[in-house]
């Protein structure tokens, strides 16, 4: 005899104090700290920050209040660079208040996801889960170095988590400003939008006792006038997107134009983005298995089908684009090179493997973890959370970066809204035993362990790509690695010359 799953429902009871999310930012500051003190630098930082990142803050501490935009400095659009000159502005030239500015802008990031954690798990689990987003090079280092990543994430985290808020006047109002700031800070994120109209669409509206398609179109009517609403207040948003495009005739600066084209539809077609961040999510689900487990069981003996069609579809996405490491078609990283280690199958024309056998199994597993993962949400969460993952994979197909440091922040967040959700969904069921509760503490905190460890390797490398003092100059602009392929660095090229009367502000 089978049982229908329970539906989730909203957290119970009023919120547990946020004791882990206080030892959270405890051992977070002891770790940025430890970095920050060190005054040392690793390459890849010291390559963005001293090149890039640094000089553009120092010319807006120059011209401030004014900020001169025009094939500046950045891929990225300048609110961190604005925010930075602004303290520099105050607090002079040294460089530690804006490596301090930057941890804390890391530390409420953490302080987002922790009190949201602490609605549904007890304080050791909200601790232990974020520990991979504190260990992880890709948000450590840009939380201890000039870096724009981690603001970016910052706007992420918090469209996701209003998204995730009962539907309210003061949600719509902060929803509007974090996307406003968030397009000021990383353009590519325009896509949080999506989960702003989503949330307005599905309001609070969600009884579970009537069908899916049945309960999100039920009052039509009402449903239209909020999403209206919603992207009514997207409005500026897009505006000052739509200024940043017409100002610099595209997406980024011109001097990025060669290293970051236009999109075509055959590179968006060929994406391997999909199996890339499905690929990663099983990867890392493995550590969080103590929480994953219960899910799986439970739609492996009720919802066969929802499995067999997650581990279809997650076959059918890792077979259709190339997945084999390839530097100039953008696969570069960690993922890229491991999948190399394993049977490489269907050649090309030019007899070149395209397809990674470790990046399909991966990908298939990652697919699996996901239909868990969400089969442990309530419907209006489950909703919200697929759309995010369904809306930062397609803001990527674009790109001809597919690169680890650019994905590895999204699947560690999502885990740390995933985990604690499904912690108390199973908690509702049968409370976790002493055993599963070790688990659940000791594989996130392997895996912060392990990327720990990896952070650490490269304060220590040697040769080309070794790490810097704060103050040491610059490294070549000519990546050893050949990032730029022949093509000038775009700090090696001159600013492109300003058109006479031409203006950020004038259509």
């Amino acid at each position: 005899m089978t049982h229908t799953p329970v539906e989730p429902h909203a957290p119970h009871g009023p919120p547990q104090r946020p004791t882990g999310a206080w030892s959270l930012l405890g051992i977070y500051a002891v770790v940025v700290g430890a970095v920050i003190a060190s005054q040392r630098i690793p390459y890849r930082a010291a390559f963005d920050q001293k090149l890039y990142h640094m000089p553009v803050i120092r010319d807006f501490t120059r011209t401030w209040p004014t900020f001169e935009t025009w094939d500046y400095l950045s891929a990225t659009t300048p609110g961190y660079h604005v925010l930075m000159a602004t303290i520099a502005k105050v607090f002079g030239d040294s460089t530690l208040p804006l490596q301090i500015a930057t941890a804390l802008i890391t530390g409420m990031l953490l302080w987002l996801l922790a009190r949201d954690a602490s609605r549904r798990a007890p304080a050791a689990m909200v601790a232990a889960i974020s520990l991979p987003i504190i260990a992880s090079p890709y948000t450590l280092f840009p939380a201890a170095f000039l870096l724009p990543d981690n603001m970016g994430w910052l706007g992420v985290v918090a469209m996701i988590l209003l998204a995730l808020r009962p539907l309210t006047s003061r949600t719509l109002i902060a929803s509007m400003l974090v996307l406003c700031g968030l397009v000021l800070t990383r353009q590519v994120h325009i896509w949080t939008a999506g989960l702003f109209w989503l949330s307005s669409w599905l309001g609070d509206e969600d009884n579970a006792s009537i069908p899916w398609p049945a309960s999100v179109l039920a009052k039509p009517r009402t449903r239209i006038t909020r999403t209206i609403g919603a992207i009514a207040l997207s409005v500026p948003a897009f505006g000052l997107l739509s200024l940043f495009v017409r100002y610099w005739g595209g997406l980024v600066p011109q001097r990025f134009a060669e290293q970051i084209p236009p999109a075509s539809l055959s590179r968006i077609a060929g994406s391997a983005a999909a199996p890339l961040v499905l690929s990663m999510l099983g990867a890392y689900s493995v550590f969080f298995v103590g929480y994953l487990w219960r899910p799986l069981r439970s739609l492996w003996r009720c919802h066969k089908g929802v499995l067999l069609g997650a581990a279809g579809l997650g076959l059918l996405l890792s077979l259709l684009p190339a997945t084999t490491a390839d530097f100039d078609a953008g696969r570069r990283g960690v993922l890229w090179s491991i999948g190399m280690k394993g049977p490489l199958l269907f050649h090309d024309a030019t007899g070149q493997a395209r397809t990674s056998l470790i990046v399909i199994l991966l990908s298939v597993w990652g697919a699996v973890c996901a239909a868990a993962w969400l089969s442990a949400c309530n419907r209006r969460d489950r909703t919200i959370l697929l759309a995010a993952m369904l809306g930062f994979t397609l803001s990527q197909l674009p790109s001809q970066q597919l690169w680890h440091r650019y994905f590895d922040p999204f699947v560690l967040l999502l885990l740390a809204l995933f985990a604690p959700r499904a912690w108390e969904h199973a908690e509702r069921r049968l409370p976790n035993t002493p055993r599963e509760r070790a688990v659940q503490v000791a594989g996130p905190a392997l895996l912060a362990a392990a990327l720990l460890a990896y952070s650490a390797s490269m304060f220590f490398e040697t040769g080309l790509h070794a790490a810097q003092k704060m103050n040491d100059p610059a490294p070549p602009s000519k990546d050893p690695e050949g990032l730029h392929h022949g093509i000038d660095p775009p700090v090696d090229k001159p600013a492109t010359p300003k058109p006479v009367g031409k203006s950020f502000w004038r259509w």
